[in-house]
Parts: structure tokens; sequence; C-alpha cells
């Protein structure tokens, strides 16, 4: 942090953060993270239409693909769910994240809003 204090993103007192600075910094960060899981989103709602399922089948049937893996495509199918299941999980959990820092960040503006 000591590097942007020089660049002017931090106020010019170093050794004395404003709590409301540091929340202010913490928003930009979030609205980063949230751009990012949004990103990630939407690439798994893409790879679930039907003309990705339908690549995919096509791409199961190749014999490279039967040759190394298996040739059961109800198999294949069933471990490409639950790739997109663990990809799921991953961004819910990103998003709780989030949520958890984005409701600590409102709760302390909301009550210093009054003071």
């Amino acid at each position: 942090m000591v590097g942007f204090a020089k660049m002017g993103w931090r106020s010019s007192d170093n050794n004395k953060s404003s709590k409301t600075g540091d929340d202010i910094n913490k928003m930009g960060i979030l609205s980063f993270e949230t751009a990012k899981i949004m990103s990630r989103l939407l690439c798994l709602y893409k790879s679930l239409s039907e003309s990705e399922i339908s690549n995919l089948k096509t791409e199961m049937k190749s014999g490279g693909v039967s040759y190394l893996n298996s040739k059961d495509e109800g198999f294949l199918l069933s471990l490409a769910c639950a790739e997109r299941l663990e990809d799921l999980d991953k961004a819910a959990a990103a998003v709780a994240s989030v949520e958890i820092i984005m409701y600590d960040v409102c709760i302390y503006m909301y009550s210093t809003a009054g003071s």
C-alpha cells in the first residue's frame, strides 16, 4: 500500500487512514470482484445453451475422446454436468463472500451517516 500512497490513491497522511477512505477503497475493489463474478456466471450461462450442448455431444463422439476417456455418452455428459455444477458452486461461494464484505461496509456507512 505504500506504493499507492505516492500515486495519490490514498490520503497524504499514511499513518492515519480514515475509515471512510478504506470503505470507499473496499467498494472500488468490490466492484471489480462483482464484475468478475458476473463474467463467470455469464460464461456459465452461455455454456449451457443448446448450441454448446450439441457441440459438446459432437466432440464426445470423436475418436480421440472415446479412445482416451470413454464411449459411454451418458457417463461423459454426467462428467460435464458435474463440472458445470462445480463452476456454479464456485460462483455461489464468490457471491457469498462479496455479500459478507458488502454487508460490513454498508452497516458501517449506515451507522456513521447519522453522526
